[in-house]
């Protein structure tokens, strides 16, 4: 037991010692970093003071809401460069089904979400997907003011899709392109 209690010990020695005892010249330690050195990255900005209640100014988060139109007339561009290709110039139909006009079917979405959501994840077909969340959404109001599904000065929150009813009063529901809905 004593023998073990000698062998402890001087492992001991061998590694608290060194530590203790060592000089810059045995086993040099890094050289500490001043506190005074500061850049402008690393300067601290003071928190603002807290001053009466906020008001509801619009912030990064929140977007005003503009017209419709102003969101169809950017549409109007994107459906022009990605989607008239297949859906031809005017969305009367080219090599794909018409979007625009007596023979388009977009109500048949019911609401402009359903729309976003399809058209988001599938169109353009050759790169489903490949648009900008704000490209989808001007093209889904560029249709749905086109056919008329919607009031062109209704106020919608830029930036963000809603769920709006696609009312088509002549088509009584046709569902999608002119099958049978609900």
């Amino acid at each position: 037991m004593s023998k073990l209690l000698g062998i402890l010990a001087a492992i001991a020695i061998v590694l608290i010692l060194p530590g203790l005892c060592s000089s810059p010249a045995i086993s040099p330690s890094p050289a500490p970093t001043p506190l005074t050195t500061a850049t402008p990255e690393a300067t601290p900005t003071p928190l603002p003071t807290p001053t009466a209640a906020p008001t509801a100014t619009p912030t990064s988060t929140q977007v005003p809401p503009v017209p419709a139109r102003l969101l169809a007339d950017a549409g109007r561009g994107v459906f022009a460069t990605s989607c008239a290709k297949c859906h031809g110039k005017d969305g009367e139909g080219f090599k794909a089904l018409p979007l625009i006009g007596a023979k388009a079917d977009i109500g048949a979405f019911f609401n402009t979400k359903l729309l976003f959501d399809f058209i988001s994840t599938e169109m353009p077909r050759d790169a489903p997907g490949s648009l900008t969340r704000q490209d989808y959404i001007d093209v889904v109001w560029f249709l749905a003011v086109e056919n008329g599904l919607v009031d062109p000065e209704m106020t919608v929150p830029a930036g963000q899709i809603e769920s709006v009813p696609l009312e088509d009063k002549d088509s009584q529901n046709r569902g999608l392109w002119g099958l049978p809905g609900k």
